[in-house]
């Protein structure tokens, strides 16, 4: 008796399964964009960051960014003189944000008029400064994504149960196919069953903290720690599994 291998399968058979893999791949790769573009501009910035997947599972008020700049101990810009940092301040602690930023009777002290002074030089879409030029601060409709709170609201408990009762079965199916196909490889066996290993227990503290997240905000960590595990698991799988239908030796002897 000898143990099944993938590589002693007929050529056609290898070649279709090598076209599954591909096919697994690219969906593995359009899930994980998924969940970035879905994600990314929760907190209205591009690019996903942690506020983003914490805003989705549990809820976040995100500050404003001007305001959070002002609040830190090491003034931004360096050389702003205190005066219009604080008129900045107060302007920011108003209710008409609008109407305020270029207000006529504030003449040199209104915020339009501290930014054109003090920020645009480095925050504007020509500047040439690195990360600045990416938050400009020229027109209004720049400012106003900077001097607004946000609040994301988690996903509603009934749609992600609803999504999840597909979800996870598929996910869970997923991870059986390509760990079971991966520890069928020649590999050592240490390695050819980390993909089974890895993205079962990702997937697990992925979908787990998805549901628990909306009351323990510690449990986003398991999502992102869950959902890493999950992708380079499989993604690890898929190497191991076509790397051994395809590499010369490795056939077992008939018995």
């Amino acid at each position: 008796m000898t143990s099944f291998r993938l590589r002693s399968l007929p050529f056609f058979a290898r070649l279709g399964l090598t076209g599954v893999v591909g096919a697994l791949a690219i969906g593995l790769w359009s899930s994980m964009r998924h969940l970035e573009t879905h994600h990314q501009k929760n907190d209205g910035e591009p690019g996903l960051s942690f506020e983003d997947v914490l805003g989705a599972y549990h809820g976040v008020r995100v500050e404003a960014p001007l305001r959070a700049v002002l609040a830190r101990e090491i003034s931004h810009p360096a050389n702003l003189p205190a005066e219009e940092r604080k008129a900045l301040e107060d302007w920011l602690a108003g209710d008409n944000l609008i109407d305020g930023y270029d207000d006529l009777e504030l003449d040199f002290m209104a915020p339009a008029e501290i930014m054109a002074r003090s920020c645009v030089q480095c925050h504007a879409a020509d500047s040439g400064v690195v990360g600045a030029q990416s938050l400009p601060l020229v027109y209004w409709e720049d400012v106003s994504r900077m001097v607004s709170d946000k609040e994301i609201i988690p996903v509603p408990r009934d749609i992600l149960i609803m999504s999840m009762h597909t979800h996870a079965t598929a996910i869970g199916m997923l991870v059986a196919i390509i760990g079971l196909l991966a520890a069928a490889t020649r590999f050592w066996t240490p390695l050819r069953c980390l993909p089974l290993l890895a993205g079962g227990l990702g997937a697990f503290a992925d979908l787990g903290g998805q549901l628990l997240a909306r009351e323990h905000a510690a449990l986003v960590w398991a999502i992102l720690g869950g959902g890493a595990a999950f992708g380079i698991g499989l993604g690890l799988g898929l190497v191991l599994i076509t790397l051994d239908l395809w590499l010369p030796g490795g056939r077992p002897k008939d018995a």
